[in-house]
């Protein structure tokens, strides 16, 4: 699920789902390249998370996830919403 609204002068973006979530001491880990939480499960290098955070910082936003274990996770992106980035 996701949902979008302005708030102030930035883009906020909010992804949901309802999967295993995530532990409040990797919330950063995640963003790392090639850090998977479940190595030995499903498919996937661990590229995903660190490449979005990359494009989203060059167009001068943010990106964070907030989730509890086993509930899912919400992870929010916030972009300026005028064209002024670095």
């Amino acid at each position: 699920m996701s949902d979008s609204s302005q708030v102030g002068n930035e883009i906020l973006v909010i992804v949901s789902d309802n999967g295993i979530g995530i532990r409040e001491e990797h919330f950063e880990k995640i963003f790392d390249v090639f850090f998977r939480l479940v190595p030995h499960e499903g498919v996937g290098e661990g590229l995903g998370l660190a490449i979005a955070k990359r494009i989203i910082h060059r167009l001068g936003g943010r990106i964070w996830v907030e989730s509890r274990f086993n509930e899912g996770s919400r992870f929010f992106i916030a972009l300026p919403s005028d064209q002024t980035h670095p």
